[in-house]
């Protein structure tokens, strides 16, 4: 697998760029945020993602290992793929998706172009745990209708809630509750 790249830029082309390592041509696909700094002919260092298909192999790099990082959890997300990683990673920083988590803010991934709002709910469910630098959303510790309280935090009305919440079996885990909340009030 690889993870690093130091070379010379040979091309560049729709975000993507033609490295040089001693000989051997990577063509690895960069973030836009990153893509129109680096320069033909000039060395870069990328840290990289390698993701394997069927019927591929690509390279997809970063500046950064925090971005690296970032990205690898992201794509963890079932639905979330390397391309929606890269424009996440590619068109927001990597505190602001920290704290994105952290403030289960739904609008902020909706934002990215190809996240709707219940791809910008399941990316903050699923995140849940798994971003050891941001402060945990914490569902387990809500008050009477903490299963109410945590569904309006992503953005549904208290209509909308009142009514799925009479559909769902109370007697499991709140956390549970909430996720399948979130699914059937995504099915709207």
């Amino acid at each position: 697998m690889i993870g690093y790249l130091r070379g010379i830029i040979l091309e560049k082309r729709n975000n993507q760029v033609w490295v040089d390592v001693s000989g051997v041509g990577y063509r690895v696909l960069v973030t836009e945020r990153s893509y129109p700094g680096l320069v033909k002919g000039e060395e870069v260092e990328l840290f990289i993602h390698t993701h394997v298909k069927e019927n591929a192999l690509e390279l997809f790099g970063f500046d950064s290992l925090a971005e690296l990082k970032i990205f690898e959890v992201l794509i963890s997300v079932s639905g979330v793929g390397p391309k929606i990683g890269t424009t996440i990673v590619g068109t927001r920083t990597v505190d602001k998706i920290e704290k994105a988590v952290s403030t289960a803010d739904v609008a902020f991934f909706q934002g990215v172009s190809g996240i709707g709002k219940k791809g910008a709910q399941k990316i903050l469910v699923e995140l849940k745990g798994k971003m050891p630098s941001v402060k945990d959303l914490d569902l387990n510790e809500l008050e009477d209708d903490e299963v109410s309280e945590a569904l309006e935090q992503f953005g549904f009305s208290k209509a909308e809630i009142r009514l799925v919440l009479e559909t769902i079996d109370r007697d499991m885990e709140v956390e549970e509750q909430i996720r399948e909340g979130l699914k059937k009030l995504g099915r709207k």
